[in-house]
């Protein structure tokens, strides 16, 4: 005789709770995930000559407060000039600094994102960078 026992609709459903309470747990209490406001994180960008000019090499400098500094932190500059968006991989300096060099081709008001990245975590501040 072949029988097939069928599993109950109601072990079936304790089964998917148990899964889904197995993978669930409080924000930030797994390795790998921030428990960090996005909004008490500070950012300042600055370029190295101030200002900035149009055709000359100038370095971006990211200060960032309220995000560990470390292997775990990215930053990255996103330069929306023409039309177009470049993105630049900061380099860490100490406390918290970051750097990436850039050369605008154009003078003006140019929009610079700061996209900062720590463990689960992706936040971006607007700057604005006036090129002489």
């Amino acid at each position: 005789m072949n029988r097939k026992k069928k599993v109950p609709p109601a072990a079936l459903a304790l089964a998917a709770l148990m899964i889904l309470a197995a993978c669930a747990g409080a924000k930030g209490s797994q390795p790998g995930t921030a428990n960090i406001d996005p909004a008490s994180v500070s950012t300042s960008v600055t370029t190295e000559p101030d200002p900035a000019r149009a055709g000359t090499p100038v370095r971006l400098i990211a200060e960032i407060d309220g995000v560990p500094a470390g292997d775990d932190t990215v930053v990255q500059f996103e330069i929306r000039t023409e039309g177009k968006a470049n993105l630049i991989e900061a380099e860490a300096d100490a406390g918290g600094r970051y750097h990436a060099e850039y050369t605008f081709p154009q003078t003006g008001t140019i929009h610079v994102y700061l996209h900062v990245y720590y463990l689960d975590l992706h936040i971006t501040k607007l700057a604005k960078i006036e090129v002489t």
